[in-house]
């Protein structure tokens, strides 16, 4: 399995690769029958609570191996600069990162 844009680097060396609306997987032909099980999953739970990228569930490869998987049952109520603006958390983007500071 090759790496695409789609995927993205964790620090451990672990690629996060979104699973579609439908279940499928970009670059895995044919999945274990783990991994189907989860990927049939994921397309129900879409069915029910939507399809909101970057609110989806991901398999996690090492080595192209499926090693695991995680998810978001689904987008956030709030938005994560509403949260820390509610928290008294000044958030400004410096560079690569982003400074907080309270005010």
């Amino acid at each position: 399995m090759s790496v695409d844009e789609s995927q993205t680097e964790v620090p451990s060396g672990v690629f996060l690769v979104p699973i579609q609306r439908n279940g499928s997987v970009r670059g895995i032909a044919e999945p274990s029958p783990e991994a189907r099980d989860v990927l049939g999953q994921t397309a129900a739970l879409y069915l029910t609570v939507g399809f909101q990228e970057p609110w989806i569930g991901y398999l996690a490869l090492l080595g192209g191996r499926v090693v695991g998987t995680c998810a978001f049952k689904c987008a956030p109520a709030v938005s994560i600069w509403a949260a820390l603006r509610m928290a008294g958390v000044q958030a400004k983007v410096a560079g690569r990162g982003v400074l907080f500071s309270r005010y």
